[in-house]
């Protein structure tokens, strides 16, 4: 069997157990363990969401560049070097950013009606958005390195 086509079939049962475990902890565990305070259970879902979305501006590409130039370069070693270099300037451009225009993106992601509620729940991720660049730095990483396995053709 070759090596993609035996990459494929791992990969496709490790997505379905992924898939399975990321099922039941939604529909079991997540409402269970966040039984007495929901509010948590959605603050850990727009802390993820933030994330998410903040790490592909990061990683400024460098995923798709590893794979796309790495079976090319000779000297190995530097691009992967660069490959690591780049999410963490990325990620200082991004902090810098934040820290700049704080003030304007908090007033962008406040509710605008100012029910009880939604002012707690705004609170709550105001003092808890630190969490967000940790979040990013990890997933920043993580994708460069899922992009490096993917280029040694060793993504399983």
């Amino acid at each position: 069997m070759g090596i993609v086509k035996n990459q494929s079939i791992k990969n496709s049962i490790y997505f379905y157990i992924g898939l399975l475990f990321g099922a039941l902890s939604t529909i079991i565990l997540y409402p269970n363990a966040f039984n007495s305070h929901p509010e948590h259970l959605g603050l850990l879902q727009i802390i993820v969401a933030y994330s998410t979305i903040i790490s592909v501006f990061s990683f400024l590409g460098t995923p798709k560049t590893l794979i796309r130039f790495f079976p090319k370069v000779e000297n190995k070693h530097q691009l992967i070097t660069l490959a690591f270099l780049i999410p963490i300037i990325g990620f200082l451009l991004v902090l810098f950013l934040y820290f700049l225009f704080k003030d304007s993106f908090l007033e962008f992601i406040k509710p605008d009606t100012l029910e009880l509620d939604e002012l707690q729940a705004f609170t709550l991720l105001k003092l808890n958005f630190h969490l967000v660049f940790i979040l990013v730095a990890f997933l920043s990483f993580f994708e460069v390195l899922s992009s490096l396995s993917r280029s040694l053709l060793n993504a399983t």
